[in-house]
């Protein structure tokens, strides 16, 4: 398993590369948004989503080559109720 590469962009800092590159492709399409912006308390535990999208008033959670585990799926069907 390759290790995430802290990077900054445009002033933000982000855990990975990866979700820095998102971050510069919302940029490309005009899309606003907003970088782990809220915590939510939910019945598995803590979640903070990667990005907001409040124009689309939609999460977007960013993952490597490893795919999301059975507790990321969890978080993010549990946060869509």
């Amino acid at each position: 398993m390759i290790k995430a590469l802290p990077t900054t962009y445009n002033g933000v800092q982000f855990r990975s590369r990866t979700e820095a590159r998102w971050a510069a492709y919302f940029d490309l399409m005009g899309v606003e948004w907003r970088y782990e912006d809220e915590a939510y308390e939910l019945p598995s535990g803590g979640y903070l989503p990667d990005f907001y999208l409040p124009k689309h008033d939609v999460f977007a959670e960013v993952k490597g080559d490893d795919g999301f585990d059975f507790d990321a799926i969890r978080k993010v069907w549990e946060l869509s109720k």
